[in-house]
């Protein structure tokens, strides 16, 4: 039955269970789209509550290990080339970039014999290990591609003790099914070609995999040596799979789609028709199959049983890692914001998405302190050149000085110091709209920092609360204020208008 429609957004997926709920995102699925809203939904009481919101385009597939929740971010907002993730333990929330490799995207984590892994892309398809609890990463592969073409490394999967990763590459066929040999992926072999695997699952000592062409999409059966398709349900788009005693499937059709189960894999049974909602994902927590669809009504929508249903035991919560940039920083911090000063004021230095500036940010990693968070608040007032640059193909056009502000505030959330200005957060939205739906205007990288920061004096908090009440702002860019709201004082009222007014009056008048 639906359980909950928990936010704004049409779509529900990226179900996990952790500890004593099941948690889950709300966003817009398959187009460009500012929403990635993380929920969690208590199956013991029925309750869904917000969580955290993502400053990224939906989010990855995530992953429990070491007792810790991963989120990744699908295509973060900041868009500095550096993949990136959130980490959690239920209560503390850590924002974490991956330092080595560009990547645009991080599509799935997984956790295999201690280590973690990330499924990557920017041009070429990549995956990257940390033995850390994603401390610290290094690049396993980066997969070739032709100059022209693109790659992603979409899903990930443990197998027989293996790790498998399963590649999206549209403009032709080739392997699409890779293994992880300890140092690097190298293709599967005996299994088909074609143009990507969305979903893996094993059961029953065999890999399941979803093998598509782009209009034509079909489940095969991997034993390790030969592949097989599952001719039971060939006729049927495959959305997602999980398992446990049983074996489950979810897929689409035009109007909705359908509930599928499954004892050995191979011969398969319908168990309910949704209609009016697409599947999007499918999980199983304490027993239960529990569902995502995008819809109905335009509402992201979560399915299971009645509620109170079973649960897993409580979160044993651990230490959430601080992130490690290793880098070989040489000079004081005088001696790096000189040279920060420097780049600030050179036109060369915005060229090429502004590389230059970037890296004259990063070594200030190293000084994450009070007062290199003062020198960074200090900036945004700096005298910048009069210059204009084009991104994301030239559908964007900003000034260096906005650049070099997006900038300034990405490093001070990375570093955990600073002050956003007020005044940031009450800025009218006037950007016209792109159809990459990225956006580098002051409000929304404010609202991320200011979560990152924790800044929640009165000022801060009241500029949030009003901002949320504008009714010209588009939802997504609420979603920003919502987040950076719950992140700077521990409420969970979403996008409760009048929970947050009702609230904020109680605390001016105690």
């Amino acid at each position: 039955m639906p359980l909950a429609q928990p936010g704004p957004w049409p779509g529900v997926s990226g179900l996990i269970g952790y500890g004593d709920r099941l948690w889950l995102v709300n966003s817009v699925k398959f187009v460009n789209h500012n929403s990635a809203d993380v929920y969690s939904y208590a199956p013991a009481t029925g309750q869904a509550r917000y969580e955290r919101h993502l400053f990224s385009q939906d989010a990855g597939d995530p992953v429990v290990s070491n007792n810790l929740l991963y989120w990744p971010f699908e295509d973060p907002r900041v868009s500095l080339g550096r993949g990136e993730f959130m980490v959690t333990n239920g209560n503390t929330w850590r924002w974490h970039m991956l330092p080595q490799g560009l990547a645009f995207h991080v599509h799935a984590m997984a956790a295999l014999d201690g280590k973690l892994f990330a499924a990557t892309s920017a041009w070429r398809g990549g995956l990257q290990v940390s033995e850390d609890k994603g401390r610290t990463w290094r690049v396993a592969n980066d997969h070739p591609t032709p100059d022209g073409f693109v790659s992603r490394f979409t899903t990930l999967a443990s197998h027989n003790g293996a790790l498998y990763a399963g590649l999206t590459a549209w403009r032709e066929d080739g392997p699409r099914l890779f293994i992880y040999d300890g140092s690097t992926l190298v293709a599967a072999p005996g299994f088909p070609e074609g143009r990507a695997i969305p979903k893996m699952v094993s059961f029953g000592g065999d890999l399941y995999a979803t093998l598509t062409n782009g209009s034509e999409s079909a489940l095969w059966r991997y034993d390790g040596d030969t592949a097989e398709p599952a001719e039971s349900l060939k006729d049927y788009w495959v959305r997602d799979m999980a398992v446990g005693e049983d074996f489950w499937a979810i897929t689409v059709e035009e109007d909705g789609g359908i509930l599928w189960r499954s004892s050995d894999g191979r011969d398969w049974k319908q168990v309910q028709q949704f209609k009016g909602a697409a599947p999007l994902d499918i999980e199983l927590y304490a027993g239960s199959v529990y569902v995502g669809t995008e819809g109905p009504d335009d509402r992201g929508t979560l399915w299971g049983p009645p509620s109170p249903a079973g649960t897993e035991g409580a979160i044993n919560r651990s230490d959430v890692p601080q992130p490690q940039y290793p880098l070989d920083t040489q000079g004081t911090r005088e001696d790096l914001i000189s040279a920060l000063d420097t780049a600030l004021a050179k036109p060369q230095t915005y060229e090429r998405h502004a590389g230059i500036l970037r890296a004259a940010l990063l070594p200030i990693f190293d000084q994450a302190n009070v007062q290199t968070g003062r020198e960074l608040t200090k900036r945004l007032d700096a005298k910048f050149p009069d210059k204009e640059i084009k991104l994301i193909g030239g559908q964007v056009a900003i000034s260096a000085a906005m650049l070099a502000r997006w900038h300034l505030l990405w490093a001070m959330a990375r570093i955990g110091h600073g002050r956003v200005p007020p005044a940031y957060l009450s800025l009218p939205w006037t950007v016209e709209r792109n159809r990459a739906e990225k956006y580098f205007d002051l409000p929304p990288i404010a609202a991320w920092t200011v979560a990152r920061l924790g800044q929640s004096d009165d000022e801060t908090v009241g500029a949030l609360i009003t901002r949320i009440e504008r009714k010209d702002d588009p939802l997504w860019l609420k979603g920003d204020f919502v987040g950076a709201l719950s992140a700077a004082t521990g409420q969970r009222f979403g996008y409760d208008t009048a929970a947050w007014r009702q609230w904020w009056n109680s605390r001016r008048r105690d």
